[in-house]
């Protein structure tokens, strides 16, 4: 199946897109922006730690209108995972694919199946070449999946705050690359290229050895 689209990306809402304090939202700059972007390029997944009531009610908040038709943030997704899905251990993205996985099967997404399962040893093992996290803690990345996660500062009400433009720059270099690389996976292109994000986003840890 031939497709538009070059992974899958899933974000992180609080701290990470927006901040909420004393029933106001802040929303993280160049959000909207960021949002059309990463849809015409890749399929979208929300996965927090909140409420499914809570998530949705912001997320409906987020708008735009591009050649006269609306836009609303919570209907861009391709599936959205809340607190229930948050292991004790992080945020798994297995669930994620499973999620995607089942949904494909029922005709809920389009998501090309090559992009939610690999052959191994002549068996269907999901696959976590082709998705990423973005989020602001990183412990919330699994040991095993350290590098499909993409590690974001904590957003309060910073004005000058230009992290997701360095993201989605980020991402548009890696579909630059994917032109000259057919075989390039969003996780390779992450693992490459993880100490360079980090240290245009400031971020400050040890990575594991592999």
């Amino acid at each position: 199946m031939k497709t538009s689209k070059y992974g899958i990306v899933c974000l992180d809402l609080d701290e990470t897109l927006f901040h909420t304090k004393n029933h106001h939202i802040y929303f993280r700059p160049k959000l909207i922006n960021f949002l059309k972007y990463l849809n015409k390029y890749f399929y979208l997944v929300v996965y927090t730690a909140a409420t499914k009531e809570y998530a949705d009610s912001i997320l409906n908040k987020i708008k735009w209108t591009y050649k006269k038709k609306e836009y609303v943030a919570k209907d861009i997704f391709s599936t959205k995972l809340y607190r229930s899905c948050v292991t004790s251990n992080g945020k798994d993205l297995r669930i994620v694919l499973k999620r995607l996985l089942n949904n494909r099967l029922k005709d809920l997404n389009n998501i090309p199946k090559s992009f939610l399962v690999k052959k191994m040893k002549n068996k269907n093992v999901l696959n976590l070449d082709h998705i990423i996290l973005v989020d602001n803690l990183v412990h919330n990345f699994l040991d095993d999946q350290f590098f499909n996660g993409i590690p974001i500062k904590d957003y309060y009400k910073n004005k000058k705050d230009n992290h997701l433009v360095i993201i989605q720059d980020f991402l548009k270099k890696y579909l630059q690359q994917i032109k000259k690389k057919p075989n390039m996976t969003l996780k390779s292109y992450l693992y490459n290229n993880l100490y360079k994000i980090n240290n245009s986003l400031k971020i400050e840890y040890h990575k594991p050895q592999c």
